[in-house]
């Protein structure tokens, strides 16, 4: 594959996920990130998959990287592939008591890449935007579920199904001059992958509206203010901080936390 991009990977097999449907994920990701997360558990290990996602294992914290910076780590489908396998192994494996999700480069995630919607091989645009639903509410769903802490980690731009994948975590770190927000009902694109849901959560339904109706993007020192991130850090300190508050969770009764988490 190139750089930025997942590709030069041909077998493919399906495997049975949470919610209960078959999906197909390319062998090479299946063998990766099942042994690197279930069967071996060494205290720091790293793998590279498929180039497009980066697992890092840190004692008991696992870092999920989106790993596509030329595209803003904008998701295509071999992305959503592999964030939901990733996904579907933390569940069955007691070791990892606390994930980070961020992003490589200058982005945490622009959102959808459009110009891979192709990947779909879909006949209509409606098939499209359903088998990219599809993968995204598996994200969300299994992120929600998981009975660990999850933190984001936000630098640069996270917008649409971006905002989405920070919004389901628990805990959200921004640097100050990140960029969130939502602008696909601007352009006639379907709002269907959490945003309605969990953005009046977190700042209340007038903010979220506007967000949501008018595409507004704000920077991490509003997004602390209104309540969408939790806290904001300078860049250069921002994968520290959320190092830090990853491993001191970690360290906590997180079967506790789970249970809160259900509440």
């Amino acid at each position: 594959g190139r750089t930025g991009e997942c590709g030069g990977i041909s077998r493919i097999q399906r495997i049975q996920l949470h919610d209960g449907a078959n999906h197909k994920f390319h062998r090479r990701q299946v063998d990766a990130l099942v042994i690197l997360l279930i069967s071996t558990n060494p205290r720091r290990v790293k793998h590279v998959d498929g180039e497009c996602l980066i697992a890092d294992k840190d004692e008991s914290v696992l870092t999920l990287t989106l790993n596509r910076p030329a595209r803003l780590n904008a998701t295509n489908r071999q992305l959503l592939e592999a964030i939901l396998l990733a996904l579907h192994a933390v569940q069955h494996d007691a070791t990892v008591r606390s994930l980070l999700i961020r992003g490589a480069g200058s982005a945490f995630c622009a959102g959808d890449d459009i110009k891979e919607m192709s990947d779909f091989n879909a006949e209509s645009d409606e098939e499209v935007i359903e088998g990219l639903r599809r993968y995204q509410h598996g994200i969300i769903n299994a992120l929600r579920s998981l009975g660990i802490p999850t933190i984001a980690v936000i630098q640069g731009y996270a917008l649409g199904f971006g905002m989405d994948l920070a919004l389901a975590c628990d805990l959200r770190i921004a640097a100050r001059d990140a960029l969130l927000g939502d602008g696909r009902s601007v352009r006639a694109f379907p709002v269907s992958t959490g945003a309605t849901y969990l953005l009046p959560q977190a700042i209340g339904v007038s903010r979220a509206l506007e967000i949501l109706l008018t595409g507004k993007r704000v920077d991490g020192v509003e997004a602390e203010r209104i309540g969408l991130v939790h806290r904001v850090a300078p860049l250069e300190e921002l994968d520290d901080v959320g190092r830090e508050i990853a491993h001191q969770l970690a360290q906590g009764p997180t079967k506790r936390l789970g249970l809160i988490k259900q509440q």
